[in-house]
């Protein structure tokens, strides 16, 4: 699977590498600096949503997805080849393309040391979404977390191309090689992994070249590459790069560099660009909407401010937020067609208005740029009063206790694939915050250094990150993912043009040189401290783990021959009750009864008191240890085979450490399975049975 993983990720790769130095000395100035994978890749995936919308919106069938996709990258290979004498590798290329390659291995061998943590995360949701829409004829209407099928597109998942994207190429992969009895879900993991890494490698690279002229020595640039790389050693940047919520911080880095790169240029035609990285954003996650929309309103006011008065610089932001205004016609048309209507005709008579504001006058420019400075500052001043007053009623019911001014400060690492910048929880981090907002101070108080693109951020965090507008925007815009607005910030672009800031007050060679090895060494060892030290228990492998599968032995083998099994069986899609968690992910064309959300739902961590949903759900839940406290009943093993009938399960999947008590005996629980059902399979860990009937 890694072979086959590795090859894909090559060909997917050279395809974005050449296709975004196309765009690349098409669209940009000093082009070295530009990271023409990043641009390439999400360029592409771009494109990609715009056919999904239209095709899942549609309904069609999932093969013409695939089609789409195949077209894509031939289209990108046309081009490519028609530009045959652009200077695709030069020898500054060449020495990056080999560090991206170096630090992809380390980080792919470190991720060996970590599971997918099927447990405690949304893996099974993720990994299941993909495995299932690359066998399935139609895209999305489907739980993700138990396989059972529904009639609507859910919005907020099922327009998430990111994952369609390696569903269409499992399903290529599966017709070309017919893997029809194994699983490929390993594919999708370590096609996402390697991908992930190389970009994000490539991204520290070249962010690091917009730094060169401001008299940043070698090794400042070492301890800047190290310090930024510090924000992505986390358990989700190295074992959940599957998530497209790991993916959309690449995504707002290349975003943010692509305007950087406009506000140095002021050409138009750059904006272009964020069309289509503005719907990769989106394509990774549901999230990167509200991110690219706070995004896209800051940039607007930002050319306000800077008087911009080029009718084409407006007609091709408006043109931008395309993606932005699909996706809230999608959104608002699941709760009334009439409204998404009219948002949509709007945001189509403001492309139309920005195209006719060509006929205005210097005069008419200035007065209609004065009221739209003021109504800048009505805007932030109505986000302030309303956070006022419903700063205390932000969330309802179990969340309720988080309302709040001080939900901007909260720690988010808890509940989000996000870091804590206001308080810490370990030492390690403590020292990492410090760090941070010293130099985000010396990046305010430099007023010189980068004084255009600072105004962006200024626009950025007034409209949207801080205090004071936080219950506004999170009531009606983010929700309780509020935190993941900072990563418009906190990406590897950002983080490297604050660092350079602090060098620019670091006077002196020796000073310099000083705190460059300060830097670096802290930066290593916190580093060293993330990396070493499990976020969750659920991350540490067992012995039996293959970080080739990303699952154990034994379950990889369980898994290929349920496969086998449900191909030759005349179920459409069976029910299976299993006490293996990560089942789901790795197995198309099934319902689960006993999913991984229900597993995290049970309380079996909590005080509370409650009975159980079901006599199968609490006989079948896989406790882990025997007398285990889950609902206040206690489960009635007698009962076993009336409650394996009552769930109407077609097939089960049993662990064999788990026992039950009979008299003095500990017995195992596959011993009262047995009584209605018959074995089909069997290794140390797992049996799987089908159920008599």
């Amino acid at each position: 699977m890694t072979l086959i993983s590795s090859c894909v990720a090559i060909i997917i790769l050279s395809i974005s590498y050449l296709f975004g130095t196309l765009i690349v000395n098409k669209f940009f100035s000093n082009n070295y600096q530009v990271p023409r994978t990043a641009i390439g890749f999400f360029l592409l995936l771009g494109i990609f949503q715009f056919f999904s919308f239209l095709i899942i919106y549609l309904k069609l069938d999932s093969v013409i997805l695939m089609v789409s996709l195949i077209g894509i990258f031939l289209m990108s290979i046309i081009l490519v080849i028609k530009n045959h004498r652009l200077e695709y590798f030069s020898k500054k290329e060449m020495q990056y393309l080999l560090f991206c390659i170096i630090f992809t291995l380390i980080l792919f061998a470190m991720m060996s040391l970590q599971t997918q943590g099927e447990k405690a995360f949304d893996s099974v949701h993720y990994t299941s979404m993909v495995i299932e829409n690359s066998a399935s004829s139609k895209i999305g209407g489907f739980s993700a977390f138990s396989g059972i099928i529904g009639n609507d597109i859910n919005v907020q998942y099922d327009y998430q191309s990111f994952y369609h994207f390696f569903s269409m190429i499992i399903k290529l992969v599966r017709n070309i090689f017919s893997f029809e009895n194994i699983s490929l879900t390993p594919i999708y993991l370590n096609l996402s992994a390697i991908m992930y890494f190389f970009i994000l490698s490539e991204l520290l690279f070249k962010s690091l070249t917009y730094l060169k002229n401001k008299n940043i020595s070698k090794l400042g640039l070492l301890s800047i590459f190290f310090w930024t790389l510090l924000f992505f050693m986390n358990y989700f940047n190295i074992s959940l790069n599957f998530f497209g919520n790991t993916w959309k911080t690449l995504v707002i880095a290349t975003i943010m560099l692509s305007i950087y790169q406009f506000i140095n240029s002021k050409d138009y035609k750059k904006i272009y660009i964020l069309t289509f990285l503005f719907s990769a954003l989106i394509a990774c996650s549901s999230s990167g909407f509200f991110i690219a929309a706070f995004i896209a309103i800051s940039f607007f006011f930002y050319l306000i401010f800077k008087n911009y008065k080029d009718y084409r610089t407006y007609f091709s932001f408006a043109v931008s937020c395309l993606p932005i205004a699909i996706f809230t016609f999608l959104y608002i048309e699941s709760i009334s067609m009439l409204v998404a209507t009219i948002i949509f005709t709007v945001y189509i008579i403001l492309i139309l208005f920005a195209l006719l504001s060509k006929k205005l006058n210097d005069k008419q420019w200035d007065i209609l740029l004065k009221l739209l400075r003021i109504s800048f500052c009505g805007i932030v001043l109505f986000f302030v009063i309303i956070s006022y007053f419903v700063s205390n009623t932000m969330f309802p019911g179990v969340d309720a206790h988080f309302s709040g001014y001080d939900f901007f400060f909260r720690i988010n690492s808890v509940g989000d694939m996000t870091l804590n910048y206001f308080q810490s929880i370990n030492f390690s981090e403590m020292i990492r915050n410090i760090i941070f907002w010293v130099m985000i101070l010396v990046f305010i108080a430099k007023i010189e250094y980068e004084r255009e693109y600072k105004l962006l951020l200024l626009l950025i965090v007034l409209l949207f990150l801080n205090p004071f507008v936080t219950p506004f925007v999170a009531k009606y815009m983010t929700y309780m993912v509020y935190s993941r607005s900072f990563e418009i910030i906190v990406n590897p672009f950002i983080l490297t043009i604050i660092a350079g800031s602090i060098f620019s007050v670091v006077v002196g060679k020796k000073i310099n040189y000083f705190f460059s090895i300060i830097l670096t060494l802290v930066s290593i060892y916190l580093i060293y401290q993330i990396t070493t030290n499990y976020y969750s228990t659920y991350l540490i492998p067992t012995s039996d783990y293959n970080s080739e599968y990303r699952i154990t032995n034994n379950e990889y083998e369980l898994y290929n021959e349920i496969i086998q099994e449900v191909n030759e069986s005349s179920f459409e899609r069976p029910k299976i009750l299993s006490q293996n968690i990560g089942l789901k992910g790795y197995i198309p064309r099934i319902e689960v009864l006993l999913d991984a959300n229900q597993y995290r739902s049970a309380p079996a961590y909590s005080d509370l008191n409650v009975d159980a949903p079901s006599e199968w759900m609490n006989i079948f839940y896989p406790r882990d240890f025997y007398g285990q406290k889950v609902w206040n009943e206690e489960p009635d093993f007698k009962n076993t085979c009336n409650a394996v009938y009552e769930s109407k399960a077609d097939y089960l999947v049993i662990d064999k450490a788990i026992t039950y008590q009979e008299d003095e005996l500990y017995l195992p629980f596959t011993f009262k399975v047995r009584e209605c059902s018959t074995k089909i399979f069997e290794n140390n860990d797992w049996a799987f049975y089908k159920v008599n009937k």
